[in-house]
């Protein structure tokens, strides 16, 4: 009796995948296998020596306050083992966020539960159509700076949340928009 865009949403949370939709075809990508993967196209900013060019980009959904609202110690119950805790490198330190409690029987869903991607960058670069959701992107933010080249404050390393390819000023652009898991420091 659920709506399916519901469902699959539901799935894609409980397996920590991203799930798109193109071409008639449902496409499920685990989230830690995506970060693990080399990035085969690179995107450069402020460096016209490199073939793929950033032309603007903005930093999105950057508040440290939005993980304070989502990270939560996920608990689960089952009839003859009692309390369940995810035991998983996804989950945060329970003494520092709140507990919750979620219907799931098994610790590596409620893990799961915590991999949560969240907008990183969004940016417009001149067409490209191997650009899709759900591919790794490597990026490089060049600085006209003889100490500090590359800006490091950024990400090096995305995933493709969206893509939108158009025409613009009798141009081919893409809009990207990128994200990266919340609770994912590495990349942040």
């Amino acid at each position: 009796g659920m709506r399916p865009s519901r469902l699959l949403k539901q799935i894609a949370r409980e397996t920590a995948a991203v799930i798109h939709y193109q071409r008639q075809q449902f496409t499920f990508k685990p989230i830690s296998a995506l970060l693990k993967k080399t990035a085969l196209i690179s995107y450069h900013y402020d460096d016209a020596r490199q073939q793929n060019q950033i032309l603007s980009f903005k930093k999105t959904n950057a508040d440290p306050l939005i993980q304070s609202f989502t990270q939560r110690q996920f608990t689960g119950w089952h009839l003859a083992q009692g309390i369940l805790n995810s035991s998983n490198a996804n989950t945060t330190d329970s003494s520092t966020v709140p507990r919750e409690l979620a219907g799931f029987k098994s610790p590596i869903t409620l893990a799961n539960l915590n991999t949560l991607l969240t907008p990183t960058l969004e940016f417009t670069c001149l067409g490209n159509g191997a650009l899709q959701a759900g591919i790794t992107l490597q990026l490089a933010f060049n600085r006209n700076h003889t100490e500090l080249p590359i800006d490091e404050s950024l990400p090096d390393k995305v995933i493709i949340q969206s893509v939108a390819h158009r025409y613009s000023a009798q141009k081919y652009q893409c809009r990207v928009k990128t994200c990266l898991p919340l609770n994912n420091e590495q990349y942040h």
